[in-house]
């Protein structure tokens, strides 16, 4: 190694020349003066100044307040609590022409924590060569760089912690040397019941836990560890503005230095402006800064506090550049996409199940039909119709089981004609057990089996021997506990194998066609309802909901998406989904409120016939705001939009 000019710095006040100055600022900032003044002294690197103007015009006092890429220096641990991705940019020139910068970069994530990354550089041009017998070899330049690489993670307790890998690399002349370092930070956001306390932050950081050892030529320097602590405390003023103040108080242990205490303050006004006075432990510095959208420009004026010389006043700037969306935007995103997911899956496991309904109660039905047991048939039938309601085997089946039964109703109707014609007395009588039969056989029909017993059970008041009511009764009650049967079986399989949501809905069917005589298993099943919706998650009420809203059981659909709103109150699409099945649960037939809503109904008919389903939703929403419970247009929203789901 041809070594530099020996040349003793000369005290302060005194002339000298500029490449003894420059020499000077390379002995002192680089660390290595043996080389430079032929003497060991202790050493000085210039990473110890710190970066960004924003943190120096707080005095230092940042380790439990880093709020940028500045993070990477101060407190690795601060950089899982940024918002927003962000790019930090810092400069200043110290004496003779030598720079010192730092440039940083901030990548938070949602859920794998936070890596960034920056440099570090001071660099001193035009320093003096010579040879060891004093021949002039020229000019040339020193550096030293840090590469910063940073990782943070916050702890499922309020604790974060970070690590800064450091790679040094220190060049004089020709001369290079390389060493690799690490740092450790830890954030803690403690929960004071205090008023006074509250939202205080503290933080450590350990600078040098491995630290750096770089050997050039015959000279070794191992940095110190350095050790930092501070508080952190917000406070905001009331009213409609948004000014408040940063209280900031911070201490630094070293070995082989003096331990000092760092204080300092920001005043914020309306989040764009701001002012601070910060104490190093040393001297006051000063500071202010601007932000204009997603830009903060910050300015600090005043002395370092741990130079390795007196550099007098300084002025540095740094520039933040906020861009990308912020944490609970991204969060929210992923919210949305997870529920996305949810419909799709439930539309595809619900499409599955129900051609796997279809194609088991066609079968049943079948079976009961050649058995002759027609009113089990068209049950089965019926309910696989409803599934699809255009499938033409389901309905030519249904048509059948529905001829077999008017033949048995008609024979049967005719044996109380005859007993009606040999007993006039009796003819008002049964009359009234007629009508009451056949309002029962309409409730039968349309599956209402409790309304249809209580219609034949009137009938039974007037006439208690009747056997046609008894025996629809009995039909009838026995058909409500075999399906109950089937449910209830379906329903704790489903509970063993931990399917909540599809044994919630099996049990609510069984609850909607249950028998008086069942009160004892009603009130059991009510109970177990109860218990397994305490174990639904948000997930599983809103995929639920969505099962009972996609089958049309409206008023449970309700009551899964009530349940899934106190969980999360502010979801969008679950409020809309309750706002629908609401709609619909109390539907009704009534007449348009005008002639134009008339009108516009039918032009979004003619679109739906022509398969411009869009025109027709378009069209229909805008009527239901007016008429929100009229069926006919719920209907025509409903098939517009399973049409437009079948492209």
């Amino acid at each position: 190694m041809r070594s530099v000019q020996h040349t003793t710095a000369q005290p302060k006040g005194k002339r000298h020349s500029r490449w003894s100055v420059r020499l000077w600022l390379v002995g002192m900032l680089f660390g290595l003066p043996s080389l430079v003044f032929g003497q060991t002294a202790g050493m000085q690197p210039v990473f110890k100044l710190g970066v960004g103007a924003r943190a120096i015009g707080l005095g230092n006092a940042f380790v439990a307040f880093a709020s940028d890429a500045t993070a990477i220096y101060w407190n690795a641990a601060a950089l899982d609590h940024l918002q927003r991705k962000n790019v930090v940019v810092f400069h200043t020139r110290l004496l003779e022409g030598a720079g010192y910068s730092f440039v940083g970069y901030a990548h938070p994530t949602v859920q794998t924590g936070t890596l960034a990354f920056g440099i570090i550089n001071l660099s001193v041009g035009d320093v003096l060569n010579t040879s060891p017998d004093g021949v002039k070899l020229g000019t040339g330049g020193a550096s030293r760089s840090q590469f910063l690489l940073s990782y943070a993670k916050q702890l499922p307790l309020p604790i974060t912690v970070g690590a800064t890998l450091k790679i040094e690399r220190l060049q004089m002349f020709e001369n290079n040397a390389t060493g690799v370092g690490l740092d450790l930070g830890l954030l803690y956001h403690p929960d004071f019941e205090i008023a006074l306390l509250q939202n205080v932050t503290v933080g450590f950081n350990l600078q040098n836990l491995v630290a750096p050892r770089l050997k050039l030529v015959s000279e070794q320097e191992v940095q110190p560890w350095r050790f930092r602590m501070g508080l952190a405390k917000p406070i905001g003023f009331k009213g409609e503005g948004a000014d408040g103040i940063n209280l900031l108080l911070g201490a630094l242990i070293a070995r082989d230095e003096p331990t000092r205490i760092n204080f300092g303050t920001e005043y914020i006004f309306q989040k764009r402006a701001f002012l601070r006075v910060g104490y190093n432990g040393q001297s006051l510095n000063f500071g202010a800064g601007v932000l204009y959208q997603n830009y903060r420009l910050d300015y600090a004026f005043g002395r370092y506090s741990e130079a390795a010389g007196d550099f007098g006043p300084q002025h540095r700037l740094s520039l933040t550049v906020e861009f990308g969306k912020t944490r609970t935007q991204l969060i929210e995103l992923a919210q949305q996409e997870e529920l996305k997911r949810i419909e799709e899956e439930t539309a595809r496991k619900l499409a599955w199940q129900r051609q796997v309904e279809f194609e088991n109660l066609l079968e049943r039905g079948k079976a009961y039909f050649n058995q002759g047991e027609y009113f089990s048939a068209l049950m089965k039938f019926s309910a696989a119709r409803d599934l699809f309601p255009e499938n033409a085997e389901a309905i030519q089946w249904m048509n059948r089981a529905e001829q077999k039964i008017a033949e048995e109703r008609q024979r049967e109707l005719q044996m109380v004609a005859e007993r009606e014609r040999r007993a006039a007395e009796r003819e008002s009588l049964q009359e009234f057990v007629k009508a009451q039969f056949e309002k029962g056989m309409q409730y039968l029909e349309a599956k209402q089996y409790r309304e249809a017993i209580a219609e034949w059970q009137r009938g039974l008041e007037r006439d208690p021997e009747n056997q046609l009511l008894k025996e629809w009764i009995e039909k009838t009650i026995a058909e409500i506990r075999r399906i109950n049967r089937d449910l209830l079986a379906q329903a704790r399989q489903a509970e063993r194998q931990n399917r909540i949501t599809v044994a919630l809905d099996l049990y609510d069917r069984i609850l909607e066609q249950s028998y008086s005589e069942d009160e004892d298993q009603r009130k059991r099943i009510e109970a177990r309802i109860a218990q397994l919706r305490k174990q639904l998650t948000f997930n599983d009420l809103f995929r639920k909901g969505l099962t009972d809203y996609i089958s049309k059981n409206y008023q449970q659909a309700m009551k899964s998406f009530q349940e899934a709103l106190k969980i999360r109150p502010d979801d969008p699409k679950v409020k809309q989904y309750l706002d629908d099945a609401e709609a619909r649960a109390n539907a009704r037939v009534e007449d348009f409120a005008s002639e134009t809503i008339r009108r516009r109904f039918l032009e979004a008919v003619r679109y739906i016939q022509q398969e411009k389903y869009e025109d027709a939703l378009e069209i229909l929403l805008e009527l239901q705001k007016q008429q929100r419970y009229n069926k006919r247009i719920l209907d025509a929203i409903d098939l517009a939009r399973e049409r437009l789901q079948r492209r």
